[in-house]
């Protein structure tokens, strides 16, 4: 019996000793196999996190910020004493340098058509483009008004005085129209010749202030409302200069539509020709000239 019991306790022991050898190495085993599924659990979470949809907070999107360039300053010029501090540059390409004769300009002489009350067929109204333009220009240098009456008056009366005096009024070239009708009939000094013009001293007169009389040939301007042809030796009143459109505005004389027409510069530089005092002479030599009155 106690040989059972010794046998029993020897082997008791042996299982004991074995278990307690072995041991380390479950617990080293058992601590891989944790870290391994720790990893594999993280992962798991991971692919669930991601098919699983967003929440609030990570749908609200952080705003976006734009970035706004600070506008360039302004280019300052000084200017001289007599004008404001500083002014602001415009840019060359909006707004291009101006120039004497560039201004768009206005003046603003009464309007009488030669022929007042349409009598075309008295030789004085017909001739009558040199003396109406110098009575439109002259009434506007004296500030006075202009009535059709009073119109018609002048013009046979200023007509009436060159044939007294000069034997002619049917034409006169720009010397005999300052001479005969501004000096000699108006008794008006402030009125001056120039020759060998373009558009440049036209619109530089007009800048100035100053009203301009041309002769021109009459059938180059291409009036609508003359009789066709148109007349040969005639005399616009020009008031003013638009740049934008590159025309000269005038009071025509030569037709009931004239107070305020527009014509091409070009078109006028073109058919200006200072012809001779006469009876439709033969102009001899073409050269360019105008009549400058001023205040």
């Amino acid at each position: 019996m106690l040989k059972k019991i010794f046998i029993y306790f020897i082997i008791v022991a042996a299982a004991a000793i074995a278990f307690l050898s072995i041991r380390p190495r479950l617990i080293i085993i058992s601590g891989q196999s944790d870290a391994e599924n720790e990893a594999s659990a993280l992962k798991k979470a991971e692919l669930i996190s991601e098919t699983l949809p967003p929440t609030a907070a990570q749908t609200t999107a952080a705003p976006e910020i734009k970035q706004v360039a600070e506008p360039e300053a302004a280019e300052i010029i000084p200017t001289n004493s007599n004008t404001a501090s500083s002014v602001v540059a415009a840019t060359p390409a909006a707004y291009p340098p101006k120039t004497k004769g560039q201004e768009a300009v206005l003046l603003n002489p009464p309007f009488t058509s030669q022929a007042p009350y349409g009598g075309w067929k008295d030789q004085k109204q017909q001739d009558g483009c040199e003396e109406a333009a110098a009575l439109m220009a002259y009434y506007w240098a004296s500030g006075k008004s202009l009535s059709r009456d009073g119109a018609l008056i002048e013009i046979t009366a200023i007509s009436d005085y060159e044939q007294k005096e000069y034997g002619n009024y049917h034409d006169t070239a720009v010397a005999d129209t300052i001479e005969r009708i501004f000096k000699g009939y108006f008794h008006y000094p402030k009125v001056q010749a120039k020759y060998g013009i373009g558009r440049k001293d036209i619109a530089d007169e007009l800048a100035a202030g100053n009203l301009i009389i041309v002769p021109t040939d009459g059938r180059l301007l291409g009036n609508p409302y003359y009789t066709p042809p148109g007349p040969d030796r005639h005399n616009l009143l020009i008031k003013g200069y638009d740049p934008a459109k590159d025309e000269f505005i005038t009071n025509d004389p030569g037709t009931k539509r004239g107070e305020g027409y527009r014509y091409k510069t070009g078109t006028v530089i073109d058919a200006i020709v200072d012809y001779p005092t006469g009876n439709h002479l033969p102009i001899a030599a073409e050269r360019k000239a105008m009549i400058i009155v001023s205040k």
